[in-house]
C-alpha cells in the first residue's frame, strides 16, 4: 500500500454511540475472530499504527445477526490507486475453461 500524502492526517476516530447490549456484542464478535487468526494486534506482527478506522456493526438479512464490518472511507483518499484492469466476462469464462475439470 502507498500512501499519496506523506501520512495521513491524525483525526479523532469517530466511534458509534453503541448501548452496551450492543458494544458487548461487537466485543464478542471481535474475540471470535482473535479466536480464529482473523484479527490479531498490530504489535505482535511489528506493524506500527498510522491510521486508524473504525468498525461498525452491520445488520444482516436474518433478524438479531450482525456483521463486523470496518470503514476505511477515511483512509482511501490517502492511498495511491493501483492502475489495474478488469477482465470481461468472457475473458474470464475462457480462462477458466482452460482449466483441467478435476481442479474444481
Amino acid at each position: 500500500m502507498q500512501f499519496t500524502t506523506l501520512l495521513p492526517p491524525n483525526i479523532r476516530t469517530r466511534i458509534p454511540n453503541y448501548s452496551s447490549n450492543m458494544n458487548i456484542l461487537i466485543a464478542g464478535k471481535v474475540d471470535t475472530l482473535k479466536r480464529w487468526g482473523v484479527l490479531t494486534e498490530p504489535e505482535k506482527l511489528g506493524i506500527n499504527v498510522e491510521f486508524v478506522s473504525p468498525s461498525l456493526l452491520i445488520p444482516e438479512l436474518e433478524q438479531s445477526e450482525y456483521r463486523v464490518v470496518t470503514d476505511f472511507t477515511a483512509l482511501d483518499v490517502h492511498l495511491k490507486k493501483v492502475p489495474n484492469t478488469t477482465a470481461t466476462l468472457a475473458q474470464e469464462k475462457a480462462r477458466i475453461a482452460r482449466y483441467p475439470s478435476d481442479t474444481f
